[in-house]
């Protein structure tokens, strides 16, 4: 390259790149994966996106307590539901005081371990066993942390 006062200088010299094909970004993904690429914050994944199924046992407390939770995951974006299947985690607030109650909550954290849900047990039970084997693997609550519940 000649300049203006007649002296030269040499001009760098860029390399060739040879550029390979793209890759489509949502190549190899199910819909519901090309769904969350698109939109992120409709993602079911995303903490308060996801529905919930909220189930108690026992004293009239824990029917108060229960409520107090579902206000709760309400108040940030999750959406309750009365069919289990459906949702994508389930709450079961327990109760130690009422027998019956313990087996018929043993079958349905079994229902839910099957059906491949995220478990959270709050109440009485994990509150005094927190070493039961049908325990192990889930978030816990006891009756005194039940506000953590969106946390859990």
């Amino acid at each position: 390259v000649f300049l203006h006062d007649g002296t030269s200088r040499r001009t760098p010299r860029v390399p060739q790149v040879q550029l390979r094909p793209r890759r489509r970004q949502d190549e190899g993904m199910n819909e519901e994966e090309r769904v969350e690429a698109a939109d992120p914050a409709a993602s079911p994944s995303l903490p308060g996106k996801q529905k919930v199924y909220l189930r108690t046992f026992g004293c009239a407390h824990n029917q108060s307590d229960s409520e107090y939770m579902a206000g709760l995951l309400q108040a940030y974006g999750y959406e309750l539901t009365e069919v289990d299947l459906e949702a994508d985690a389930w709450v079961i607030n327990t109760c130690t005081v009422k027998n019956p109650s313990q087996t018929a909550m043993n079958n349905v954290i079994s229902r839910g371990k099957a059906s491949g849900k995220k478990l959270v047990v709050a109440g009485c039970v994990p509150q005094g066993d927190k070493r039961a084997k049908e325990l192990d693997g889930m978030s816990l609550l006891g009756v005194t942390q039940i506000d953590r519940v969106v946390e859990a």
